[in-house]
């Protein structure tokens, strides 16, 4: 979620692993510099989760000049991100069961609850 507008992107994951993670968050801030050309990402915010600090992630972030800060799990900047995630997780469920699909839609029903969040 981008603290300034709120804007909520999802990549699905099949288990939180640094192997699986990583290239995520670097695939995330390649797309967010070339959404704004002339920007650079300068700070990331996340828990202490062993997927998101970590060595390898931690020297990528230092290469590429970004500040990697953890927050405590109640801080209020977390909170939102949390809150934030509770309701799509909410949401896919709603339409998965309201439109009778198996839970392997999941990744659809994500990216359809992600478009109207930020459409709302």
């Amino acid at each position: 979620m981008d603290a300034h507008t709120r804007f909520v992107t999802a990549f699905p994951v099949k288990d939180t692993t640094k192997e699986e993670v990583n290239p995520l968050i670097q695939r995330y801030v390649a797309w967010a510099e070339r959404l704004c050309p002339g920007c650079k990402v300068q700070t990331v915010f996340s828990d202490v989760g062993g997927e998101l600090v970590n060595d390898e992630i931690t020297n990528w972030y230092q290469s590429h000049g970004i500040v990697h800060t953890t927050t405590p799990r109640n801080s209020s900047r977390l909170n939102m991100v949390e809150r934030t995630h509770e309701m799509l997780v909410g949401m896919m469920k709603s339409m998965m069961k309201e439109a009778g699909l198996p839970t392997s839609f999941w990744v659809d029903a994500l990216h359809y609850a992600v478009y109207l969040k930020n459409r709302s």
